[in-house]
């Protein structure tokens, strides 16, 4: 539940979303690049293939006079014919380099991918339902730009390779139903799934994919718990993934973990924990080189000490992420961290430099064409120089927000405009218009609350 936001109760912008801890990799534009790059059209065979069966075992090289992505990677490509509702596996193995396995069909779409196995398992493997009769081509592809031998394998799926992509297809599908809001059926979709992991665990001779396959359904549940608000729950699942990332040897779903608990205790309120969770999460991540990570885990700690009321600290790990965050070239996430800094300094009653920073994010989010973010932006502005007691400053960036907010549907950001016009034309002494706008703006939180339920 999103708090309405008025006048006298901000809360910064942070990048701080709720993470799960799927695994699968989803299709990047840099990905489809790349692949756009190779040139392929299947129907006549852009590149040279290893023309293959459709169940083979082939070994092969990668060298460097093979084909090559536009990002440098050296690549082998073996072509077969595969049917509709066909369960094929496909398979690489190296002790030499590390692979990237990629699925196209017969109109160049990327099908499928894989970079390992597992956390333990840097080779490749894609189990799959083949959608529709025809010609598929696999890429064999280094990884780090290593070279040497490989052996390459298509075959019929096993019975148990068939069952785990079952439960793979459930965690995906609980994924899809936690972004729409479904929690509770989410929860379901990763239950089967993790009994399903577990009926063809003795099939397996490398168990690792099952264990990493729990520890994510272990910390998805906990994060579904959070949004609904039962926090022990929460916290119990997000602990034994953590424990069982531990006890397998897993660092980056220990990273995920720590973080998790840290977003949970802070959801909760509890921010000490959170703060102490978010550090821990920190270390590994400067570790691992993650800068990505480390710039988030700043980010939240600078939440979690806004959030105590430690304004300073707050700023001096906003700037922190904020630094990291331009190094990465992330604007999004740019303009949440100029935002968060700008609700720091509001709070320390620095409205200049606080004015100063939501401009800055107010330029990012109108360059994104990022609408929401600029309502709430221009929302911020208002509070600050509702604070400065410059009242028609304040309303005129409330009725930039306000205009917004209907331009694009937005009627919780259409409402708190509203609320705060009304608060400001108050002081003003206009009592007939503030009326009117609480009047206006309570009628549109009363809609949103009948929605909710």
């Amino acid at each position: 539940m999103i708090n309405k936001q008025t006048t006298n109760n901000q809360q910064p912008t942070t990048n701080n979303k709720q993470q799960t801890t799927n695994n699968k990799k989803p299709t990047t534009n840099k990905l489809l690049a790349l692949v756009a790059s190779l040139g392929l059209v299947l129907s006549s065979w852009g590149v040279t293939v290893v023309s293959a069966a459709p169940l083979l075992e082939q070994q092969g090289t990668l060298s460097l006079e093979d084909n090559r992505l536009e990002d440098g990677r050296i690549y082998d490509a073996y072509d077969f014919q595969a049917s509709a509702g066909e369960f094929v596996t496909i398979v690489v193995t190296s002790e030499q380099f590390d692979t990237y396995l990629l699925l196209l069909d017969s109109q160049d779409k990327l099908v499928e991918e894989n970079q390992n196995i597992s956390y333990q398992n840097l080779n490749s493997s894609i189990t799959i339902e083949i959608p529709a009769t025809g010609k598929y081509l696999a890429l064999v592809i280094s990884n780090g730009g290593r070279r040497g031998g490989y052996n390459f394998q298509v075959r019929e799926a096993t019975r148990w390779e068939i069952e785990k992509l079952e439960a793979d297809n459930l965690v995906d599908r609980g994924i899809e139903e936690y972004q729409n809001g479904q929690f509770q059926q989410a929860i379901r979709s990763w239950e089967l799934a993790s009994s399903l992991y577990n009926v063809v665990q003795d099939d397996f001779e490398d168990i690792s994919p099952l264990q990493e396959g729990e520890e994510t359904i272990l910390g998805n549940i906990g994060l579904a718990y959070n949004q609904l608000g039962d926090y022990n729950k929460a916290i119990s699942y997000q602990e034994r993934s953590l424990q069982l990332a531990r006890e397998i040897g897993n660092r980056g779903g220990e990273v995920v973990a720590l973080n998790n608990l840290g977003l949970i205790y802070s959801s909760q309120g509890n921010y000490q924990q959170a703060v102490s969770y978010y550090q821990q999460s920190l270390t590994w991540k400067r570790e691992l080189r993650d800068v990505a990570g480390e710039a988030k885990s700043l980010g939240s700690l600078g939440f979690a000490y806004f959030s105590l009321g430690n304004y300073q600290q707050a700023i001096n790990y906003y700037e922190q992420s904020l630094n990291l965050i331009r190094q990465l070239n992330d604007s999004a996430a740019e303009g949440a961290s100029l935002s968060s800094l700008g609700s720091a300094y509001k709070a320390l009653a620095q409205y200049d430099k606080a004015i100063s920073y939501y401009q800055a994010s107010l330029a990012i989010k109108r360059k994104l064409g990022d609408s929401s973010g600029e309502v709430a932006i221009l929302n911020y502005l208002g509070q600050v120089y509702f604070d400065k007691e410059d009242y028609n400053q304040a309303i005129d960036y409330y009725q930039q927000s306000l205009e917004l907010a209907r331009g694009i549907g937005d009627r919780r950001g259409e409402a708190t405009a509203l609320q705060n016009i009304g608060v400001a034309r108050s002081y003003l002494g206009d009592y007939s218009e503030a009326v009117r706008s609480y009047d206006d703006s309570g009628l549109i939180f009363r809609e949103l609350e009948r929605w909710s339920k």
